[in-house]
């Protein structure tokens, strides 16, 4: 069985990030507009969205986005927002989007509530909900709306400064008396940046 550790579009991406590090950008947008063009995407009127990126950090922010796009279920996410110092694009509180009917008050809500269960066909059962059209935005604004809450049970997360400099296991830091522990972990001095 084959086992694909590299690909060529990370060769690619590769290249592009590094091209693009030192002011090359010419030659990241050549890279990126290979792989969009391997992948069938049509180029559009703005040279497969490289024509609107202008500075390097716009080519920076277009690669990183191309890698999550390209190397989805690979696993390389996390250590690109390792690599880039981007983690913290994963703090913050965790929000889902809420369906909620319309109404300023709870006896609003009940009576919304009522005449969309209303039965329109004894016959069939046919309640008034199941007539709605919910792919017209109108219909769908009249009686819903939405609404992002913080999950039950769940708070914000965090990732701290330290997270960016792996710590060392207790097995090298007791074979070595040179070796000290990365700042931010316990008893850590050394700093990987000096």
């Amino acid at each position: 069985m084959d086992w694909i550790e590299l690909r060529l579009a990370e060769v690619m991406l590769n290249y592009a990030d590094a091209a693009n590090e030192v002011g090359n950008i010419s030659v990241a947008k050549d890279m990126v507009r290979r792989i969009r063009q391997r992948a069938g995407i049509i180029a559009g009127a703005n040279d497969y969205g490289l024509g609107l990126v202008t500075s390097v950090e716009q080519m920076r922010n277009l690669i990183l986005n191309e890698r999550m796009v390209e190397f989805a279920f690979e696993g390389k996410r996390t250590e690109d927002l390792r690599r880039t110092r981007r983690y913290h694009l994963l703090s913050g509180q965790l929000t889902s989007p809420v369906v909620v009917l319309n109404g300023a008050n709870d006896a609003q809500r009940n009576a919304l509530k009522a005449q969309l269960e209303r039965i329109v066909d004894p016959a069939t059962g046919t309640m008034y909900r199941d007539l709605l059209n919910l792919n017209n935005k109108d219909t769908l604004q009249k009686y819903f709306s939405y609404a992002v809450g913080q999950p039950s049970g769940t708070g914000g997360f965090n990732v701290l400064p330290e997270y960016y400099f792996y710590s060392l296991s207790n097995f090298f830091l007791y074979s070595s008396p040179l070796l000290e522990q990365t700042i931010g972990w316990d008893g850590g001095n050394f700093d990987p940046l000096r």
